[in-house]
């Protein structure tokens, strides 16, 4: 009976412990496929330069590489790179809307790269000025995050720089200045007038 008992209690942490892990991993792959199956619609490949895209009222997730971001990045004077984990909850993680607010009160473009697809997420609206970007998984050949967004910014830096995953990217004209995984700590960095 001992026995019999103990393989129930061995399958009963086995089940647990798989349930945990499952939920643990999320954003350790894109979903891009799952998400394009959700919603028909939703992840589009932009028909025309991404530095023409603003939002529009429908939820539209275009999927971008990075040499067409540095490409939109080279034409403004000051850029953000908000690189969104949907479901992040941590302090660092600040709103959509509230990123918005802070670059336009310094005059920068807001640039939002999702770091994985979550439908949930995107299908929300937020005022922002330009769309949610999605990296391009298709292009990169990899569903596993850490490796297409190492390729996204390899193309993103144009090979000369060696980037370390952080949330936010500040950039004067194309050159990369700062970053950070706390928003509040690059604009200290930063030293900016009027702070």
């Amino acid at each position: 009976m001992s026995r019999y008992l103990s393989f129930i209690l061995l399958i009963f942490l086995l089940t647990s412990v798989s349930c945990s892990i499952q939920g643990s991993f999320q954003g350790l792959y894109g979903y891009q496929k799952k998400v394009s199956k959700q919603a028909p619609g939703l992840i589009q490949k932009p028909e025309e330069s991404i530095c023409e895209i603003s939002n529009t009222t429908e939820s539209v997730i275009y999927t971008i590489k990075g040499s067409e971001l540095r490409r939109c990045i080279s034409h403004n004077g000051q850029s953000l790179l908000y690189l969104w984990s949907p479901n992040c909850k941590s302090d660092v993680c600040i709103p959509l809307n509230n990123v918005q607010k802070i670059c336009n009160k310094y005059g920068w473009e807001l640039f939002i790269v999702a770091e994985f697809y979550d439908y949930e997420k995107m299908i929300q609206k937020y005022n922002i000025e330009r769309p949610i970007f999605g990296i391009d998984t298709d292009y990169y050949k990899s569903n596993l995050t850490q490796k297409y967004i190492e390729r996204f910014f390899h193309d993103l830096l144009d090979n000369e720089e060696v980037y370390d995953h952080n949330y936010y990217s500040y950039f004067d004209n194309e050159k990369l200045v700062g970053q950070n995984d706390n928003l509040f700590e690059l604009l200290d960095e930063l030293d900016l007038p009027g702070k």
